[in-house]
């Protein structure tokens, strides 16, 4: 007797381990279903956006290929930083979502902090980015953070967004350096761009740092004049390294020490980021350039602003 009720409490206990088993393998199953779709989400948008690369689901892993004549796989490394940025952010934001249309955002997500989303990637992405971001800020999430250092990100995100309403939901706050960071709250969005020229102007006619506070405080107010000046030459371009040439063409800069200096200049004012390793001689580099760009291109602008 002993033998068949040990019998029968192995059975039950063979039960139990198999259902749990089964719920188990439904949980996994469930889990298969949710990666297919984000691949589906993913390869639609790199389709819409022609980028010629998709997403593959193979032993429970993704894989990229080449949607060209010959599909190839590649690897991570083989596709562009903008491409990885963009692959990052999509799974990010479906990561948010209880369901696979992206409607309802999961319960446990109460903060969002995205830090210069769009500066991170390709020209050619940028536009579909921003309206990700804008959608973003839209959920019914508790707080969401954009943090951008591009002038016109800021612009396009706090349009008709009444940010400088003190009963709005929305709000706009600039960090600002001396020796150390801290946040004023902007009460109207106003025009900078004529005090900043002012204070680059000033800047390029010294021979040295006047104080600590122009070291952490003036290679972000010359990337807001380069990137305000460049908007009236060109559209939607960052000024960036990997916009060099383009830049030389569009400058007309043809000599080598100038092209030395515009790259003095892209360094300085590198938006992507956030460590310190420019002089104060690369910053009076950089604003001397910048002075020298746009009184060589466009002298009636520079002499209207510098007044």
């Amino acid at each position: 007797m002993d033998k068949i009720k040990n019998n029968q409490q192995f059975i039950l206990k063979s039960e139990k381990l198999n259902e749990t088993l089964s719920n188990e393998i439904k949980k996994l199953k469930s889990e298969k279903a949710v990666t297919s779709d984000f691949m589906i989400l993913v390869n639609e948008t790199l389709r819409d956006l022609g980028i010629t690369l998709k997403l593959e689901i193979e032993d429970e892993n993704y894989i990229i290929k080449t949607t060209l004549a010959t599909e190839k796989q590649i690897t991570i490394n083989d596709i562009s930083e903008g491409e990885k940025n963009l692959l990052s952010l999509l799974f990010f934001y479906y990561e948010m979502f209880e369901d696979r249309n992206q409607q309802v955002v999961k319960s446990d997500v109460k903060l969002i902090i995205m830090d210069d989303l769009i500066s991170s990637m390709d020209d050619s992405n940028r536009f579909y980015v921003l309206e990700i971001v804008k959608n973003i800020i839209e959920l019914n999430v508790d707080q969401v953070f954009v943090l951008t250092h591009v002038w016109e990100d800021f612009s396009q995100l706090t349009f008709r967004k009444k940010c400088f309403d003190s009963n709005s939901k929305y709000a706009s706050y600039e960090i600002k350096k001396d020796k150390f960071s801290y946040i004023v709250k902007l009460i109207s969005k106003g025009g900078p761009y004529k005090h900043m020229f002012k204070e680059v102007y000033e800047l390029s006619k010294k021979t040295q740092l006047s104080t600590d506070c122009e070291y952490f405080h003036m290679p972000n107010v010359i990337r807001r004049v380069f990137e305000e000046f460049l908007l009236f030459k060109t559209y939607n371009m960052i000024p960036q390294r990997k916009t060099k040439e383009h830049l030389e063409q569009i400058f007309k800069i043809t000599k080598t020490k100038d092209k030395c200096d515009l790259g003095t200049l892209l360094s300085v004012t590198n938006a992507l980021s956030h460590i310190n390793t420019k002089t104060n001689d690369d910053i009076l580099i950089a604003a001397k350039c910048l002075m020298k760009i746009i009184k060589n291109n466009d002298k009636l602008h520079y002499d209207t602003m510098k007044q």
